[in-house]
C-alpha cells in the first residue's frame, strides 16, 4: 500500500488567533486559518512510526486523550468520518502526495472545540492509540 506507517499527532489550534474582528463574520477572511495552525509546538508527533504492516487494521484502534490526568476523549478509530484510504484518495485527487508526506486523519468527537474547554500553557497532554503507543507533551 501507499501508507508506510502510523504515528500519533496532536494537531493543535490557537483559537484565540482564529478570528479577525476587522472583517465581518460573512467574509472569507474573517478567520485566520494560518495563524491558528502555524506556531511553535503546534503539532507534536511521535513517539515513533509503527510500520503499516505491524498494524492489522488501523480502523480498529482505541484512542484516548488526557489533559492534566483527566480523561477527555475515549473513542475508537472506527469512528473517524473518513477512513485512511478515503482520505488519501481525496487528497491525492487535489495535491501530489510524495513519500514522507504526513496525513493527519483528524479525530473522533471529544476534543476541546466541541466541549468549549481549551488548552492553556502548562497543561500536560497525553495521547494514546492502541498498538501505536503514547505521546506526552506540555503546552508552552
Amino acid at each position: 500500500g501507499c501508507v508506510a506507517g502510523y504515528t500519533i499527532a496532536n494537531d493543535l489550534s490557537a483559537r484565540d488567533a482564529m478570528k479577525r474582528d476587522k472583517n465581518p463574520p460573512t467574509s472569507p477572511f474573517h478567520y485566520d486559518w494560518v495563524s491558528q495552525k502555524c506556531f511553535d509546538g503546534s503539532c507534536p508527533l511521535g513517539p515513533w512510526i509503527v510500520p503499516a504492516g505491524d498494524i492489522r487494521d488501523p480502523h480498529q484502534l482505541g484512542i484516548k486523550l488526557w489533559v492534566n490526568g483527566e480523561l477527555m476523549q475515549d473513542s475508537h478509530t472506527s469512528k473517524l468520518i473518513f477512513d485512511t484510504a478515503e482520505q488519501i484518495a481525496m487528497l491525492s485527487s487535489r495535491v501530489t502526495l510524495r513519500p514522507g508526506d504526513l496525513v493527519l486523519t483528524g479525530t473522533p468527537a471529544g476534543v476541546g472545540m466541541g466541549r468549549g474547554r481549551f488548552l492553556k500553557p502548562g497543561d500536560a497532554v497525553r495521547l494514546w492509540i492502541e498498538t501505536i503507543g503514547e505521546l506526552n507533551h506540555t503546552l508552552a
